[in-house]
């Protein structure tokens, strides 16, 4: 077997990248129709498909923030895990169950890295029955809140040098990952790689602030709360919520070691992930050490992979039964396959359109590529995947 070769970005790429200014965004004809890898949440920064509650960044002078050791008063506290996806209203309609069984007092909610002034305001917004709507589920989730009345904290309050640093990453996220598709819509396989290659990468140190900031907060959980909510502090048991999207179980794993009266998790099963999110997992659970050196065909299996993710998506299949089949038709990729494949589909797109591109590019190479949901579904069982319902 031919050693594969490492890929190392071009050092004068990465500072364009982290500036974010002089990235180099290719994008598709116009007359192409698709789903883009960033608003599918295929590829979002640190996994995070819920996205902000506020739109813009608070200028006001912020609080510094301290992270002290985990408290006694953890014992009181009973916390149940609820990961699931947030692309839906059905998404957000099946946290109600759980307001009306457990009764929570707090829900913990995800912010994707904000600072300790942007957590408060969003906090206050719930409080004060004005929270910011954005997308169906939130106002699903937002009309919850309003109807059961738990109180809202958020996890993730990082200082203003690390929340700024986070959103600037983001948008290099962004970038690099608009550039790669672009890129691979326009038959260049060697620029889509390396874009994406930037896209993992920062991402991966994304993922890994937030989780590490929910983790501290996790610890601290009596502490921050008994701050936050006074009124709370007679409750012989505090019973909390915490709602996350699936990409964040470690903090789950994190939260059975910190001491509170007792932990547990609902998630629907089975759940996958697509190889971006995978591999980010990989790193947060110590399977893949940050130090080891991405190689150009890990990256053109991921690209592959969420395309092919949004593929299934397109058809209307679901986000974890989409992400087995991106995973499975692309994770034996080889570099001279996907160099192919990615001037196949661009010449086929440009008269076709990308479904029939893909399908195209994918014939070439023996591989055949479902074009219902239906299809999808019975390429899953074929190879005894268990659908996610």
């Amino acid at each position: 077997m031919a050693k594969r070769e490492e890929y190392k970005a071009k050092p004068e790429a990465k500072r364009e990248l982290k500036q974010g200014a002089k990235l180099e965004v290719t994008s598709p004809r116009s007359k192409i129709t698709r789903r883009q890898l960033l608003t599918s949440g295929a590829v979002l920064a640190g996994g995070a498909a819920l996205g902000r509650w506020l739109p813009r960044r608070s200028k006001e002078p912020e609080t510094p923030v301290t992270h002290e050791v985990r408290l006694p008063g953890n014992k009181r506290i009973n916390v149940l895990f609820h990961f699931s996806d947030d692309t839906s209203p059905d998404d957000a309609a099946k946290i109600e169950p759980l307001l009306q069984k457990f009764k929570p007092h707090v829900v913990c909610i995800e912010t994707s890295g904000t600072s300790e002034q942007e957590a408060l305001a969003i906090e206050d917004s719930f409080a004060q029955g004005n929270p910011k709507e954005y997308t169906e589920y939130r106002m699903v989730f937002n009309e919850l809140i309003k109807r059961y009345k738990p109180r809202i904290f958020a996890l993730e309050r990082l200082d203003k040098k690390e929340a700024a640093s986070i959103e600037m990453d983001r948008m290099a996220v962004q970038g690099s990952a608009l550039a790669a598709e672009g890129a691979f819509y326009d038959g260049n396989p060697d620029k889509a790689i390396a874009n994406f290659y930037h896209t993992l990468i920062i991402d991966r140190q994304v993922n890994a602030t937030r989780e590490a900031r929910a983790k501290e907060a996790i610890s601290d959980l009596h502490r921050h709360l008994a701050s936050r909510f006074p009124e709370l502090n007679h409750e012989k048991e505090l019973r909390v919520l915490v709602q996350y999207t699936k990409m964040h179980t470690p903090i789950y794993k994190h939260a059975k070691t910190v001491g509170f009266g007792n932990v547990r998790r609902v998630m629907e099963t089975p759940t996958y992930f697509d190889l971006p999110h995978k591999l980010m997992r990989e790193y947060t659970f110590g399977k893949r050490d940050v130090n080891q050196e991405l190689t150009q065909e890990e990256v053109a299996q991921n690209l592959l992979g969420a395309l092919l993710t949004n593929h299934a998506l397109s058809l209307d299949a679901n986000n974890s039964n989409s992400a087995a089949f991106g995973n499975l038709l692309s994770h034996k990729i080889t570099v001279d396959q996907f160099n192919r494949i990615c001037k196949k589909f661009s010449e086929v797109n440009q008269r076709h359109g990308a479904a029939k591109g893909m399908q195209a590019a994918l014939g070439k190479e023996g591989i055949h590529l479902p074009m219902t949901k239906e299809e999808v579904h019975a390429w899953l069982k074929k190879r005894k995947v268990p659908l996610a319902i």
